[in-house]
């Protein structure tokens, strides 16, 4: 019935999933990212570590744009036509009727489910 050419071992499927959906979680991190981190001042520990407040910032922002993008650009390999709503359903879980009511998809069961299949072969891809 469905297509073997891109299945994943069932914990690394549900691995990537869960992983898509902290997507909204990163947009709103990155979104709150002002720049300026609070400092916390330890109290008389001395470091040899001097640790620039920039520096982490620029490296936490890369972070979150770095796992964002990779959604992003594993939606747009599996089916640019589709990459819009299968964004929405891995980082949602919104379903195919849902995609298909809500939001006006008009792919057929068959394709959507081809390209949602590949989406997580590429994201697999992408995170190794």
């Amino acid at each position: 019935m469905g297509s073997t050419k891109f299945t994943l071992e069932h914990h690394r499927f549900m691995e990537l999933k869960h992983f898509c959906m902290q997507y909204k979680e990163w947009k709103d991190i990155l979104d709150s990212i002002d720049g300026y981190p609070r400092m916390k001042i330890s109290g008389g520990e001395k470091s040899k570590n001097v640790s620039d407040p920039t520096v982490r910032t620029v490296e936490r922002r890369e972070e979150y744009v770095n796992k964002i993008e990779m959604v992003e650009q594993a939606a747009k390999m599996a089916d640019e036509r589709l990459a819009v709503y299968l964004i929405k359903a891995v980082t949602e879980g919104v379903s195919y009727y849902g995609l298909r009511v809500n939001y006006k998809m008009s792919a057929c069961k068959q394709a959507y489910y081809e390209a949602y299949r590949r989406f997580f072969f590429v994201l697999d891809i992408l995170r190794k």
